[in-house]
């Protein structure tokens, strides 16, 4: 709020207290945007109109109560089609949402073959849990199917695990070594001394390689070889 007071104070002169200025921008936004609460019960006529502006894309919204969604996903025909064209890993993800309803987004993306991301489907849920993700991946299959060669790419939460063993058996799940390196950094304060023999361990082509790197990572911390090694290799 800061800078719409000094704003205020320098173009007209005036002091507002810090109450005067939150007010006044929630007016703004609300000018600018619509009520939210309105916005949010014109969600069916919105997939209404995004699916007939975009044949072929796959929406889906869980109610609670008549007028009260749960879950809401988008997969545009767009990211759909274009697919097929791409390498076949998915990187799934949540964040928090900071409205006024909070929630949490859930998104699923891809690359293409010169290594440019393409978003294929996102949800907005209450929460990331295990309901939530098997709700994901129910529609993100029916809208995407299954390809040979996929795996999915994700951190280590529990909810992406198990609704992945339930909607894709066969598929392999991999970690993200950015969460992992993440996880790394909050076990020890040396990471200058790990970044670069992380790093050429998580690209390493042969077991050699690895076991080399990984007993210069056991010299310094053992703590964080035991934490590699639980992740498990095989999922780097």
């Amino acid at each position: 709020m800061t800078y719409i007071i000094g704003d205020i104070n320098k173009q007209y002169g005036l002091q507002m207290t810090y109450m005067q200025a939150w007010r006044s921008k929630e007016y703004a936004v609300q000018v600018l945007r619509g009520n939210l609460s309105e916005s949010n019960e014109k969600l069916p006529n919105y997939f209404y109109m995004l699916v007939l502006t975009n044949p072929m894309s796959v929406v889906s919204l869980k109610k609670i109560e008549e007028d009260l969604f749960m879950y809401a996903f988008v997969a545009l025909h767009p990211s759909i089609k274009g697919w097929q064209y791409c390498k076949p890993v998915i990187v799934v993800d949540g964040t928090f949402l900071n409205s006024a309803y909070r929630g949490t987004l859930l998104i699923a993306s891809t690359q293409d073959s010169a290594g440019n991301i393409l978003p294929l489907a996102y949800a907005i849920v209450d929460l990331e849990n295990n309901a939530s993700w098997e709700w994901f991946f129910a529609r993100f299959k029916d809208a995407f199917g299954e390809r040979e060669g996929m795996c999915i790419v994700s951190d280590m939460h529990e909810g992406i695990e198990n609704a992945e063993a339930t909607l894709y058996p066969q598929v392999p799940h991999c970690v993200c070594i950015w969460h992992i390196w993440n996880n790394v950094k909050k076990i020890t304060k040396k990471t200058i001394c790990y970044s670069k023999t992380f790093f050429a361990m998580a690209k390493a082509c042969t077991v050699e390689k690895f076991d080399y790197h990984m007993a210069e990572v056991e010299k310094i911390d053992k703590r964080v070889k035991d934490y590699l090694m639980n992740v498990g290799a095989q999922g780097w």
